[in-house]
């Protein structure tokens, strides 16, 4: 019995000294940073569809990391229950942080033809933010591809972790909840 714990001391003790040391971690490239990603935050106004005719809301919008890589061009766009393929630009080259930035009921049904009598419940608006980076790439506010058969199927725009992440909103999202 003794050799027995003897044993499993010293085996013990060979893992504690043999174990992961700091030097052991790889070095990351110095160019990882963290990514380009909007924050919205709805200031005041309605929380819902319900009234379109009499919507309204106000928002601000600006990166949620401070620090991180700066968009050179950042336009504003609303899109009309999911379809991706025909959306509207609300503002064009707007500088961060943007505060007070209003949209109307009226405004979504100008651009989207929305007829308020047949407004369905579940039907949505979404607000999301199209960031040109310095290198040129376009993070669309809203994307998708077509499949096989011809259907729009959207994609995550900033991965759909950044949808989790503690305080972020990286778009706006109002929907009719009674019929």
């Amino acid at each position: 019995m003794k050799n027995s714990v003897t044993l499993i001391l010293m085996l013990l003790a060979v893992c504690v000294f043999s174990s992961c040391r700091k030097n052991d971690n790889p070095k990351l490239p110095d160019n990882i940073r963290e990514g380009v990603l909007p924050l919205f935050t709805q200031t005041a106004g309605s929380g819902n569809l319900n009234n379109i005719r009499n919507f309204t809301a106000t928002f601000d919008l600006d990166y949620y990391f401070p620090n991180a890589l700066k968009a050179t061009k950042i336009d504003i766009y609303a899109a009309y229950d999911g379809d991706y393929q025909h959306t509207h630009l609300i503002q064009a080259n707007v500088t961060l942080p943007a505060k007070n930035i209003t949209v109307t009921g009226a405004q979504f049904i100008e651009w989207f033809g929305i007829d308020p009598a047949t407004l369905a419940k579940d039907e949505y608006i979404e607000i999301g933010a199209d960031m040109t980076l310095p290198d040129g790439t376009l993070v669309k506010a809203f994307p998708f591809y077509l499949d096989g058969n011809g259907n729009m199927v959207p994609i995550a725009p900033y991965s759909s972790n950044s949808y989790g992440m503690a305080g972020s909103n990286p778009s706006l999202f109002w929907q009719k909840t009674i019929d």
